[in-house]
């Protein structure tokens, strides 16, 4: 059973808190010739888009599990994840993101389980992840579904599927195949991937964490235009 946590305008209330840093604004004015007052509005704008998109991200994200946002905790540990996730909103954490996040916490509110600790547990991921990264683990876990020889780690299941994210992402997402082996090694970095031995080399296959997140978000499904 989930607990009970704060009222949409207790989140708010934590959002309009997270304030973004203006100790160089007038550096940065300077660099675009642009009055500060300017720049201060043009980033006041675009910090509150941030938050109003984080905000309609994570009420979807309750609502396609069946939740109210009000299922988001009061205890002072679990405030602190709504505190967490809109600051990285502010900092201006790409969208995409943040969707994750949201289902992230989302997933774990309805299993019982949000905290600080858990949702760190992603969160140290999600906003580490590049577009290209996130394509490539989605499509890869995509593919690898359904392949008798995934879990066994056995070369024929893991190549097919490389080769179909390949075809799907070189070279309209991704430039080229060095640049997919480079992504394929960050997602090992990030803990997302492991690798295995297979067809006279090295694979790589979704590790157990990937798995935890493919269960809480719908990263294997967003589309390439996502």
């Amino acid at each position: 059973m989930a607990k009970k946590v704060a009222t949409p305008n207790e989140a708010k209330s934590i959002a309009n808190k997270v304030k973004l840093g203006g100790a160089a604004m007038s550096d940065v004015a300077a660099v675009f010739q642009l009055p500060l007052s300017t720049v201060n509005s043009l980033l006041d704008t675009y910090a509150q888009k941030k938050i109003e998109d984080a905000r309609e991200d994570l009420v979807a994200a309750f609502e396609r599990n069946e939740l109210s946002i009000d299922d988001v905790v009061t205890a002072d540990d679990d405030l602190s994840v709504i505190y967490r996730f809109f600051r990285a909103a502010d900092s201006g954490l790409s969208r995409r993101n943040l969707k994750l996040l949201a289902e992230v916490m989302a997933g774990l509110t309805k299993k019982g389980l949000l905290s600080e600790d858990s949702f760190s547990a992603y969160e140290s991921i999600l906003t580490r992840m590049t577009r290209e990264q996130i394509l490539v683990v989605g499509r890869f876990y995509h593919h690898s579904i359904g392949d008798p020889h995934y879990y066994e780690g056995k070369g024929e299941g893991l190549k097919e599927a490389w080769d179909q994210v390949k075809a799907e992402l070189v070279p309209g997402y991704i430039v080229n195949e060095k640049f997919m082996e480079a992504v394929q090694a960050q997602l090992v970095a990030l803990g997302l991937l492991v690798t295995v031995s297979a067809w006279s080399g090295m694979a790589y296959r979704p590790s157990p964490i990937l798995e935890e997140l493919v269960a809480l978000t719908r990263i294997k499904e967003l589309r390439l235009d996502d």
